[in-house]
């Protein structure tokens, strides 16, 4: 990155570089020949194809146009365009448009009592020998504004003016937008632009609030874990009945927390359990053929990891079928589901935190059910609720 300096008392030939490999470092850069006068608020664009930057204008009035050409060592040189040239100014705004190869300075200001402010777009071709052309561009009145700010748009194919000191001296707090296909034509930007803003920041305020709530709640869980090496002892205070049950575990190694409710209230436990855990990998899809890990825990307990990418649908139905591979004797159909569901309640908290705790208490009662999303046999499902401060 280049960095040309000036004032109006000395030449902007202090060019400086930003290195942008490695750690970033500052650095003088020695040029050649004889440099602009001197002048401040000019504009610049690097011309890319031809590797020079354009320099145009600046305080006090001028339209005088140098090149600095890059290879070798840095020269200065001034360009002396063909055809009328724009009124000297200072605080334009200038883009490079290498669709149609030229540079286009847009508005601007020329000093005196009072100070005029300019309106005018104009463009330099920076192929052959360069010249100069007034762009009359009809729609929205355009930007009369100096000191803004201007970027080429090249996915859209268009100038952005951005903001700028207006008539009063105030800032003009708009954006305008310049299109270049074909005939030019000015838009102002609606200032309905907050909208999409608005709405973003919501959203991100929601991702954001879900996320630490989420983190919470798996803590609160965490705390709460009961490890499956306890179970034998769990399950041996209970009556068993016939049938097979499927519990979901959102990390394996512990009891689901459906599987504890059970127990806590019916005291109860079916024949054959099956701990599933599905796990979503960081690939689009997972081989059918390695799917599913099956392991017997204790006599009648089976864990049941099935593995989906992220490209596929989380279905508790193949990875029982999968899981019969093994020698699991589980259908569906004949199976009963259990799952936890957690009943988030906010703690009091005043503040920020505690308005975020609130929001993800709301959110979480209103989420996606599981069985909806892991395509359960809904008709089996049987949902055993936990009530978990955070």
């Amino acid at each position: 990155m280049l960095v040309i300096c000036g004032n109006n008392n000395s030449p902007p030939n202090d060019v400086l570089q930003l290195s942008l490999t490695g750690t970033p470092t500052w650095s003088a850069v020695a040029t050649s020949g004889t440099p602009p006068s001197g002048r401040f608020a000019f504009s610049t664009i690097y011309d890319a194809p031809r590797d020079r930057v354009i320099l145009f204008g600046g305080y006090p009035n001028t339209n005088e146009v140098w090149q600095l050409t890059l290879p070798g060592t840095p020269t200065w040189s001034q360009i002396t365009p063909s055809g009328t040239s724009p009124a000297a100014r200072y605080g334009h705004v200038a883009v490079c448009d290498p669709v149609r190869d030229r540079m286009l300075i847009q508005g601007g200001a020329q000093a005196g009592t009072p100070t005029t402010i300019l309106s005018d777009l104009w463009a330099l071709s920076l192929s052959g020998s360069p010249a100069w052309t007034q762009i009359s561009a009809p729609g929205d009145p355009a930007p009369q504004s100096y000191l803004a700010s201007a970027i080429y748009d090249a996915l859209r194919d268009r100038m952005l003016v951005i903001s700028g000191l207006g008539l009063s001296g105030s800032n003009t707090d708009a954006v305008w937008g310049l299109s270049l296909e074909i005939q030019p034509y000015w838009t102002k930007i609606p200032t309905g632009g907050w909208v999409p803003l608005a709405f973003a920041s919501l959203m991100f305020t929601m991702f954001i609030t879900w996320r630490d709530g989420r983190q919470k709640l798996r803590a609160e869980l965490e705390a709460r874990a009961v490890s499956d090496k306890k179970l034998p002892e769990l399950l041996a205070k209970t009556a068993q009945v016939p049938g097979t049950s499927v519990f979901l575990v959102s990390q394996s190694g512990f009891v689901p927390t459906a599987l504890l409710r059970n127990i806590e209230h019916n005291k109860v436990h079916h024949e054959q359990i099956v701990i599933l855990h599905i796990e979503i990998q960081r690939v689009p899809r997972v081989d059918p053929m390695a799917r599913v890990l099956c392991e017997e825990l204790y006599k009648g307990v089976f864990d049941v990891r099935a593995r989906f990418g992220f490209m596929e649908t989380p279905d508790v139905g193949e990875a029982l079928r999968n899981a019969r591979r093994y020698g699991l004797n589980v259908f569906a159909e004949d199976s009963s589901f259990f799952l936890g569901w957690h009943l988030v309640r906010a703690r009091p908290r005043p503040g920020l935190a505690g308005l975020k705790t609130r929001a993800f208490a709301f959110l979480q009662r209103r989420s996606a059910q599981a069985a909806e999303f892991f395509r359960m046999p809904t008709r089996g499902v049987i949902v055993l609720a936990t009530d978990i401060e955070i």
